[in-house]
């Protein structure tokens, strides 16, 4: 009966060592991955020039934006349609032509229906509901 707990202790004491060596490297691979997501507002007829981002209900309200849609601009590219708009980082998109914006998809269809035609778009930049006119760009 004495062999048991001390063969218990012999092995607790064995696999301390190891427990303290296993832990994380100074870098691993998966500390080098960066992870986005981007969307880019391109259809097969036209785009707009943005790249979004989705919002929680939380930021939503941070932003002043309506609870059930809007989605973050995270970056504008220079001399696209939304560029010349107006439109820049953080404002959040609520609406794109008659569409209601909630997601990407929202987007593309909005797109797919205003085909290089002009088009209101409407965002919550500081709290406030502002209407900019875009032209998207047509798809090469």
């Amino acid at each position: 009966m004495r062999r048991f707990p001390a063969m218990l202790m012999a092995a607790g004491l064995a696999a301390a060592p190891v427990g303290a060596v296993a832990g994380p490297s100074e870098k691993s691979d998966h500390d080098r991955i960066e992870r986005s997501e981007r969307f880019e507002w391109s259809t097969g007829r036209s785009h707009l020039g943005v790249m979004v981002m989705g919002l929680t209900p939380e930021l939503r309200k941070h932003f002043g934006a309506p609870d059930d849609r809007g989605l973050l601009v995270a970056r504008v590219d220079p001399k696209s349609p939304a560029a010349k708009a107006g439109i820049v980082p953080g404002d959040v998109l609520i609406q794109v032509g008659r569409r209601s914006i909630a997601d990407v998809g929202d987007v593309f269809s909005a797109l797919d229906a205003a085909a290089g035609k002009p088009m209101p778009v409407e965002l919550v930049r500081e709290r406030k509901r502002i209407t900019f006119d875009v032209t998207p760009a047509k798809s090469t």
